[in-house]
């Protein structure tokens, strides 16, 4: 394998922005005044699209209300949650290091596109990717679409790349696309089941990432 691309999920990947999105789902979900999802609940549909979200997390409530819990769900996780969203540690020095490196890197995410402009003016880390795909810009994980088109947009084979993410839902991506997927254990699910669904390893650290890839180049 000549690895060429690394593939980033964002939410629990390279920001600790779990606790900000749950307290928002939270606030959301008073303010459409529709079930309390559970903390679980919420951490097994981040990486989704946030429609595809609020469909798994609100199945027995009408589209109006689904909607209207999506709205407030956006205000509350960029206007009215106090929750902060710090880079994990590490992760900033690892992108200089992959750059350093000579490969590529992008971002295959549940944001919007809107959303993940943001937190790249926010961190002014944008400058680190050559690409990106959002869920308003593609079919929603799992389905290999961001995946092939970073593919394509970078005239990559599916070896020459792999997709890091904290959820089942990259790691399924990266399966269906036939690109080795690496899990990272620090985000929303546990290292058992990345591995369980298809992750060829497990990181603990975003640094330990560049001892796998050192293999993979």
């Amino acid at each position: 394998m000549s690895l060429k691309m690394v593939i980033f999920d964002w939410d629990g990947t390279l920001m600790d922005s779990t606790p900000r999105i749950v307290d928002a789902m939270f606030s959301a979900a008073e303010d459409a005044k529709v079930q309390m999802p559970t903390e679980k609940q919420v951490h097994d549909v981040i990486g989704l699209g946030l429609k595809e979200a609020c469909d798994i997390l609100f199945p027995h409530e009408n589209e109006k209300a689904r909607q209207e819990a999506l709205d407030r769900y956006r205000y509350h996780y960029v206007h009215g949650s106090n929750v902060e969203t710090p880079m994990f540690e590490g992760a900033v020095d690892l992108l200089h290091q992959l750059k350093d490196n000579g490969l590529s890197l992008t971002v295959a995410t549940g944001k919007s596109e809107a959303g993940l402009k943001r937190v790249f003016d926010d961190t002014g880390l944008g400058v680190h990717f050559v690409d990106y795909m959002c869920a308003d810009m593609s079919e929603s994980k799992p389905s290999p679409a961001m995946v092939y088109r970073l593919l394509e947009n970078a005239n990559l084979s599916a070896q020459e790349a792999i997709v890091v993410g904290d959820s089942v839902h990259d790691i399924k991506m990266a399966r269906n696309a036939n690109v080795t997927a690496i899990g990272v254990n620090y985000g929303t699910q546990s290292e058992e089941t990345l591995i369980e669904n298809g992750a060829l390893s497990c990181i603990s650290a975003p640094l330990e990432l560049m001892g796998l890839i050192e293999h993979l180049l």
